[in-house]
């Protein structure tokens, strides 16, 4: 009677075995080739990704070499542009003393000028205004 129990255990078992066996290798390819979709599926994924960040990427760069080259270029403006102002400024200095010069010159001249008139009226000479006309200067 042992024996007969365990047989039919065993018996059992082969038979859940026989039964299930196949189901279970069924189920278990089915799982692999759902994984292996996804993993399909998830490498698509990826390389589409991969694909528009490249492309993102060479975009940046294409826009930090624009960026880069008007850097320069106003880098060059800009020390233009300095060169320019120190020039300018240079040229105020110049004409600032240029000015100063001249101005002495007319204190000069007035002066002579008034020794002029000076030595007319010590001399007698009129000063209506149409006598000066005749001095020649120089």
């Amino acid at each position: 009677s042992a024996g007969k129990k365990a047989t039919s255990k065993k018996e059992r078992v082969v038979s859940q075995h026989q039964l299930f066996g196949p189901l279970k290798m069924k189920m278990k390819m089915k799982k692999r080739e759902e994984f292996d979709e996804q993993v399909r599926s998830l490498k698509l994924e990826l390389e589409q990704l991969s694909v528009e960040a490249n492309k993102k990427i060479e975009e940046g760069n294409v826009r930090i070499e624009q960026l880069r080259q008007e850097r320069d270029m106003a880098a060059e403006e800009a020390d233009r542009e300095f060169r320019t102002v120190q020039k300018l400024q240079e040229r105020k200095v110049a004409l600032a003393s240029q000015r100063a010069m001249l101005a002495e010159e007319k204190e000069r001249m007035m002066k002579t000028l008034e020794d002029v008139y000076e030595d007319c009226r010590n001399a007698g000479v009129p000063l209506d205004g149409t006598s000066l006309a005749g001095l020649q200067f120089g």
